[in-house]
């Protein structure tokens, strides 16, 4: 993935053996840093809380990119980037001193927190950078207008192919599931 993706992109020149033997050598540092980072998943008392706080400190910044990417018209790809930055290590930071900065706060209000500094990261070093252009915008902003668009043409479509339909039931399904099991 590593070399295709990225290494592959840098030097477009490389050979199959080049780019297998990068490959072979991106493997073995990810094991060691596998091995090097399973002992901490046992300080967490399960793997379930573990992997739920993992995502409870990687998943903000990414979140708020998503929304600020959707909703915003000045963010851009500068901003969005240093967010996402900074907001990993913030969180990388917090994995290890939580206690010291928060005592013995819950790690799901750490969330909220992640959010909001990442977004405001993204928004105020978007300011500094010139805005998107509306060419790149277009479609890809959510407006009213286009909710509007969307809605009228959704008319047009059958029950079993429209996603706001789908979309409510599985709402519907989930709030059930969380009545029945709780």
């Amino acid at each position: 993935l590593f070399t295709m993706d990225f290494y592959h992109k840098i030097d477009k020149n490389a050979d199959d053996k080049k780019l297998v033997r990068i490959g072979k050598i991106v493997s073995v540092i990810v094991v060691i840093i596998a091995a090097l980072w399973a002992p901490q998943i046992g300080k967490f008392g399960s793997i379930l809380k573990y992997y739920q706080e993992m995502l409870a400190y990687l998943a903000p910044p990414i979140v708020a990119a998503f929304i600020a990417g959707i909703f915003s018209k000045r963010v851009n790809g500068q901003g969005v980037f240093t967010g996402l930055i900074s907001g990993l290590v913030i969180a990388v930071f917090l994995m290890f001193f939580k206690s010291a900065v928060f005592g013995s706060m819950h790690f799901l209000f750490i969330v909220p927190i992640l959010f909001t500094f990442s977004i405001i990261v993204m928004y105020l070093v978007s300011l500094r950078y010139a805005a998107p252009s509306e060419e790149k915008l277009k479609e890809n902003i959510f407006t009213l207008d286009g909710f509007k668009k969307e809605t009228i043409e959704l008319r047009c479509v059958k029950w079993y192919s429209n996603y706001r339909i789908w979309g409510i039931i599985l709402l519907v399904l989930s709030a059930m599931l969380l009545i029945i099991l709780s």
